[in-house]
Order: structure tokens, then sequence, then C-alpha cells
């Protein structure tokens, strides 16, 4: 047993959705299409562009993300903004269902198991409680019954 959390992974949950839709997710996707398309045209894409573009499972990044020096995204772990949300998250597609892969956050949980071979080293966030220390989320963040 580790002594430092391992990243968390769990299912979407809305607050999750909520966030990609109305807060501040990194589509990666849409970013590497700009990218493409600046690279073969010198310039950002039209909206025309755009409107014959269409991710079917585009991947997100959530929470606190910043750049580094070589322009790649890392955990923002000291972010000091006012929407800060104290973790840093992926959304990433397996078999077409959502997934969330929380790789750090300022929570952490203890759970019962390791997920399956599709997530290797990873922890199951869906497990319930046991003794893998893992990254988590915040308890606003997990399914609601309500």
């Amino acid at each position: 047993m580790a002594d430092f959390p391992i990243s968390g992974v769990m299912n979407c949950t809305q607050a999750f959705w909520d966030e990609i839709y109305y807060g501040n997710a990194i589509n990666l996707c849409s970013e590497q299409f700009e990218l493409d398309y600046w690279a073969e045209h010198g310039c950002e894409p039209p909206e025309e562009a755009w409107e014959c573009v269409e991710f079917d499972e585009p991947d997100y990044l959530i929470g606190d993300w910043k750049k580094d020096e070589d322009g790649l995204y890392v955990p923002d772990e000291d972010s000091t903004d006012e929407g800060a949300l104290g973790f840093s998250a992926i959304l990433q597609w397996l078999g077409g269902a959502p997934l969330i892969t929380v790789v750090w956050s300022k929570h952490v949980r203890y759970v019962r198991s390791m997920c399956s071979p599709c997530c290797p080293g990873q922890a199951d966030l869906d497990s319930g409680e046991g003794s893998i220390l893992a990254y988590a989320v915040d308890d606003e963040w997990l399914w609601n019954d309500e």
C-alpha cells in the first residue's frame, strides 16, 4: 500500500457535465483542431470550419490546469484563481462510457479496490471505503440520489 495517493477513476456525474458545458473545462479535441488548422493554413479556423467539425467523444480537462514551459497541460496545484476547484481531472471515454480520472486533488479518499485492467494502476473511486489511498473529489462532485 502506497503512502501517497494514486489517481482515482470514477463514473462521470452531472456536476462534471455541468462544468464541461457551463464552466471552464478545456476541450482537448478543439484545441488540437485549432493547432492543426493553424499549422496547415497559418491562421485561426474561421467559423465555417467549425461548422464541419464533430467530435464524437472529446476528452476534457476539468478543474485546475496550467500550461508548463513546453505548452503542455499540468495540474495547477497552487491555483489561487477565484474559480479554482481544488482538483485536476480528465474526462476520457472507455468503450463509449465517460470516465473521470482525478490526477491531482486537495481531497483524498481511501477506497476498496483498484480499477479493472482497462485503467491499470488507478483506484476505483466508486468501489466504496477501503485501504487504497487515492486522489478524489469533494462530495459535491459525487452522485446525488435526490
